[in-house]
């Protein structure tokens, strides 16, 4: 499936959606360093940012379907916990302001979560705030595409 959409302004789509559905072609705007740009640049962190990925085995045999959509366990996957623990921070701003982390978690929309987990503010600290809270767990993540 190729995906092709005209945009007459600078919004970008969340790409995440469309690599769910198992596209392999999406065109992105490099432009500014906003969430599609993070979320790309995560994707294909892992492979020397080469630009492509294999579907996994489920998308790419005719006898599977896959619903990204659906709520029911992804064949052949176990969900898995995953936790995040932040730490620190180092030049987040040279200014003098109160800092703080949101952790978010993008994929499939039963795992993503936004907006729930923050650590708390570090007053006066934008150089090198220091955290140190108790993990962050997402407690059950379906697929990471």
């Amino acid at each position: 499936m190729i995906l092709f959409t005209v945009h007459f302004d600078s919004n970008r789509l969340l790409l995440q959606i469309f690599w769910n559905a198992g596209c392999q072609m999406v065109a992105l705007n490099f432009q500014t360093s906003d969430l599609p740009m993070q979320l790309n640049q995560g994707k294909f962190e892992y492979n020397g940012g080469c630009g492509y990925l294999l579907k996994p085995d489920f998308m790419r045999r005719p006898d599977r379907t896959f619903d990204p959509f659906a709520e029911s366990p992804v064949d052949g996957v176990i969900a898995a916990q995953c936790s995040v623990r932040v730490i620190s921070g180092q030049f987040l701003s040279d200014k003098k302001v109160g800092t703080y982390v949101e952790v978010d978690m993008y994929g499939l929309p039963t795992d993503t979560i936004r907006k729930e987990f923050r650590t708390r503010m570090v007053p006066a600290n934008g150089l090198n705030p220091v955290y140190n809270e108790e993990p962050f767990v997402f407690r059950k993540v379906r697929l990471n595409l």
